[in-house]
């Protein structure tokens, strides 16, 4: 899975549509190619990605409006989407951002000024994929999402808080299964163990018995 990590919807002044951002994760245990995926983020204002993107295994994937709007190089953006009608829009009050591939949603966020966070100069983090259903199914959930808690801003000239390409600071790992990350699950690696256990108890009388012979 991909999903929606954290999005920087109403950044700071000076140039703000300029500064927004918004970061995905891969889940899965393979690359992801999403070229020619659609950014929906204000329809109609929709945004093709070209070019030859992929999203390594746990990678947290930014993608941006402009590559270095603060100036101060304290952003690195893996895609630049661009600004105005055919780049990256992100509504700083009720609005959607998602990804979609060939007509089908992989992953959306529905967010609005009630019931998710909204603090000016700081990114909505997704933070505790809970309950066991998977960070997939628990994604588009606002108790799920808070305002980014850093003490110290990561644009300097801009003052805007966030963990941009990195893993979010309120991020809990161990709601995220192991299979989501691509690493076989504690049951299955015992099991594993076991079965090589066997292996080598089965190979070792084998060589004991012929060495008798």
């Amino acid at each position: 899975d991909i999903i929606i990590n954290e999005i920087m919807k109403n950044p700071e002044a000076p140039l703000t549509d300029n500064n927004e951002w918004f970061e995905i994760v891969n889940l899965t245990g393979s690359n992801i190619d999403i070229n020619g995926w659609v950014i929906e983020s204000a329809a109609p204002l929709d945004h093709t990605i070209s070019g030859a993107p992929v999203v390594a295994p746990g990678d947290y994937y930014l993608i941006c409006a402009n590559g270095d709007p603060a100036g101060d190089a304290s952003i690195t953006c893996d895609y630049t989407a661009g600004t105005g009608f055919s780049g990256l829009n992100l509504g700083n009050l009720a609005n959607s951002v998602a990804l979609v591939e060939s007509g089908i949603t992989i992953t959306q966020i529905d967010y609005d000024t009630t019931n998710w966070p909204n603090d000016p100069a700081r990114s909505m983090e997704f933070s505790v994929p809970n309950g066991g259903a998977g960070a997939a199914a628990e994604n588009n959930v606002s108790t799920n999402w808070a305002s980014a808690s850093n003490t110290a801003p990561f644009e300097f000239a801009t003052a805007n808080y966030g963990t941009p390409g990195a893993q979010n600071r309120d991020w809990n790992p161990t709601a995220v299964t192991f299979s989501q990350q691509g690493i076989a699950t504690p049951t299955a690696m015992a099991s594993v163990v076991l079965l090589l256990v066997g292996l080598l108890a089965a190979t070792t009388a084998v060589f004991l018995r012929r060495q008798q012979v």
